[in-house]
This record gives structure tokens, sequence and C-alpha cells, in this order.
């Protein structure tokens, strides 16, 4: 069955819905390029300095994590290819919940196996908290439906060239053709996401300023940050 295509105005490259052929190079990609770049997972890698032991376990979390989301058929898969070699140069992932099928608990839940890596665990944690500040559905009445964009990344050798816009504006246009879908939500970690959402028509509705984070013991947990570095939940209305 042919793959269904998204307009695209990067040159040499084209938007469409990926399939189960694509798996072993989506793993690949959210393992080494995603988990190796998205901002709080960097900085706990970088604070945390793990032993060779370590981060075996955290390489093991990594590839049992992603390859579970990738094969999870409740998230929708669009990527972005490489015209002249076919190489998957990027992706966006997202899913639709409503009121019922929405977690209550934190992210490792929507995974087959727990985290073992305290790296992981602290992660999810972090996710779970931030996404706890704002109830979609109090702040939105009327809102039924609404599709998160979960990650978005492209690879290094594939960046400034839109491809990340390109993948976003996809992922509206496979919101809005469900008719209970009447809101995109996601959260947003970098300066550079956050300006796309922003570009895309989403606008901040809780922002947290992580360089002030701390954990049990009031140690900073993300240190080196910007201090002005904020995680935003972002909304728009389609």
């Amino acid at each position: 069955m042919a793959k269904r295509r998204f307009s695209c105005s990067c040159e040499g490259y084209f938007i469409e819905e990926a399939n189960e052929a694509d798996n072993e190079e989506l793993i690949e990609l959210l393992t080494n390029v995603f988990l190796e770049t998205e901002t709080l997972m960097y900085r706990l890698m970088l604070n945390a300095d793990p032993d060779r032991d370590e981060r075996k376990i955290i390489n093991q979390d990594k590839y049992i994590t992603m390859t579970s989301l990738v094969r999870d058929s409740d998230y929708k898969k669009i990527i972005a290819v490489h015209e002249e070699t076919s190489r998957i140069a990027g992706i966006l992932i997202l899913r639709t919940y409503t009121k019922e099928n929405r977690p209550e608990s934190n992210k490792e839940d929507r995974h087959e196996e727990k985290p073992q890596s305290r790296v992981f665990s602290d992660l999810y944690g972090y996710m779970e908290y931030i996404e706890k500040q704002v109830d979609v559905f109090k702040l939105y009445t009327d809102c039924e439906s609404y599709t998160e964009f979960e990650l978005v990344t492209v690879r290094p050798t594939d960046r400034q060239k839109g491809l990340a816009f390109e993948l976003l504006k996809a992922g509206k246009e496979v919101a809005k053709e469900n008719p209970k879908v009447n809101l995109l939500y996601g959260i947003y970690t970098s300066p550079y996401s956050q300006n796309m959402a922003k570009k895309l028509g989403k606008r901040s509705i809780f922002e947290m300023n992580i360089s002030q984070y701390t954990d049990k013991d009031g140690i900073k947990v993300f240190q080196g940050i910007d201090p002005k570095q904020v995680v935003s939940i972002m909304t728009m209305k389609i």
C-alpha cells in the first residue's frame, strides 16, 4: 500500500506517514539522535555522569522505551525522508487523547517495561510533574479530544532546512481531519522547538524555569543550563 504524502517545501525531501517497514530506522533515529539531544535528557546525563555499567542500563532503557513507542499503533508517526538516499531524516510522533484514555499516571506507564535507570526514572518524573500543572479538559471546557505532539526530531545532517516545521504542519493537517479534535497540545523543552510551535500558531499556557528546578534534597537538577531556560506547555485551537 502506498504511503500517504504531505506537502513539503524543503528541496530534496518529502514528508510521509511511516509504516512498520520503517520501524528499525525509527528506533535508531530516536535512540541515537532524539535521546542524545533532547534538552532534559541531555542535562540529566551530564549531571549523572554515569559510569560504564550505568550507561549500559541507560542504553537498554533507551532501546526498550523507543521500541515500545515506535511499535505502539496508538502513536502516529510522520517522517521526513531524504529523496536521494531514502534516509529517514526526521520524525514527528503524535497521539490523540480523550478524557477516557488520557493517562493519569506518568509516561512510563505507557510502555511495556519500567525504566531501570535513575536517569530515565527521573526524566519521566519531571515530565509527569510538568504535565500535571495543566488540566487540558478543565482549561478548555469545549474540548472532547486533543492531539499531542509527543516529540519531533531531525538528524543533525538534515537540520537548518525547515524540516521540523514541515513535520509540524503535517501533524496539524492530520489532527484537523479528526472531527472530535479541536486542540493541539505539546510540551516543548528547547527555545528552538518553542519557536517552531509559535510559528505553527501555538501559544504558551504554562512555563516552568527548569534552571531553578530542585530535587528532594534541594539540589538543582539541571545545572549549567541557561538561567532563562523554560519548559513550555503550548496549545492551539483548530
